[in-house]
Parts: structure tokens; sequence; C-alpha cells
């Protein structure tokens, strides 16, 4: 519980310095990174680059080198998509 008591009172503290001064806008941006970077890695997600995961908003397609296991925990093909072709497999 004070994890979300402790996120509340930031997010007062921001709204707080904003409204005040504008120019908080500039320790505010750094802030909200830090903070969503934490709370990422509490939750078992390790972000490395931040400029990749902000860059990663413009991407099509994700390929995961692992055949199943992040979703069904068991190997296996679940299909093959070729550019410019219909998908083979299922």
């Amino acid at each position: 519980m004070a994890t979300g008591f402790s996120a509340y009172v930031v997010e007062r503290v921001v709204t707080v310095l904003v409204i005040a001064c504008p120019h908080a806008l500039g320790l505010a941006v750094p802030l909200v990174v830090a903070i969503t970077t934490s709370l990422a890695a509490g939750r078992g997600i390790l972000v490395r680059d931040r400029l990749a995961l902000e860059s990663a908003r413009e991407l099509d397609v994700i390929v995961f080198d692992k055949t199943g296991t992040l979703t069904k925990g068991e190997q296996g093909l679940v299909g093959i998509v070729a550019s410019g072709r219909s998908e083979v497999g299922r």
C-alpha cells in the first residue's frame, strides 16, 4: 500500500509544480520516465534503453524467438508470415 500512496503523493507534487511554475515541466518529464521505469521493473519488465522503448511505438511487427513458450508454456509453431505472402501454418 505504501507504493500506491507514494505514487499518489508524487502525482500531487508534480501537479502543484506544473501549475505553480510551467518550467517545472522540465522536471516533470524525467520524473515520469523514472517513475514508469521503476514501476515496470517492479512488475518484471526491465527497460535497458529508454530511447529504444520510445521508438518501439512505431513498430509494425514483433518477432519472438520463442516458439509459443511466451504464451502457452510449451514449444510449438504458431505461424509463419512472409512479407507479401499469405500466412502459412495454423
